[in-house]
């Protein structure tokens, strides 16, 4: 048997393993709750650093961006005092047989929280959603951030111990915003457009 169908074989293992455990512990879906779907498992061949081809299984996964997410805050905090903001790459790990991993990235998700003074005022939100969706969008497009699509702003509004969330899809936004949507009927846009 040769080297590279002994590999094959490790690799269909190891997919069989992991797609087991994966199965018996599903984590949590992307901005959701744990289901008991199996998350996807897919075998293929990358190249190595030494240019050689080595199966591989890929896994979702997240990876913190944080100076993006440290400029994106500060930049934030220019306009909206109090704000806090974090950007994640969101993709696939591909694992190697040997456990090691390259993260690919398929987008870049952020999430913004903006202190107001009334979760009830709807045009002091749609007036701090668009602020923030316009830095975003025009200071961290692709490929400025990594990706191959655009991902999620989750919103975050908080008076006192009161919360208000949405989650806007940038490519919405993006729509929204050049329909000349803003303020409080981008805000019900988005509300009413909610994935």
């Amino acid at each position: 048997m040769n080297k590279k169908a002994a590999g094959l074989l490790v690799a269909i293992a190891v997919t069989g393993a992991s797609f087991f455990v994966l199965t018996a512990k599903n984590p949590a879906q992307k901005g959701g709750a744990a289901t008991d779907a199996p998350s996807p498992v897919i075998v293929t061949e990358v190249a190595s650093p030494s240019g050689a081809y080595m199966p591989c299984y890929y896994v979702w996964a997240s990876q913190e961006l944080p100076e993006i997410g440290a400029e994106l805050q500060s930049v934030l905090q220019d306009v909206l005092p109090g704000a806090e903001a974090r950007a994640q790459a969101y993709g696939e790990n591909c694992v190697a047989e040997d456990g090691s991993s390259t993260f690919g990235a398929m987008e870049t998700d952020f999430q913004v929280t903006i202190p107001v003074a009334d979760l009830d005022d709807s045009a002091a939100l749609g007036k701090a959603l668009e602020q923030a969706l316009l830095i975003i969008i025009e200071r961290f497009p692709r490929p400025v951030v990594p990706g191959g699509m655009d991902g999620y702003v989750e919103f975050s509004f908080t008076a006192g111990a009161d919360t208000f969330g949405l989650r806007a899809p940038i490519a919405l936004a993006k729509e929204l915003l050049e329909q000349g949507l803003g303020g409080a009927e981008l805000l019900q846009a988005l509300e009413n457009r909610r994935p």
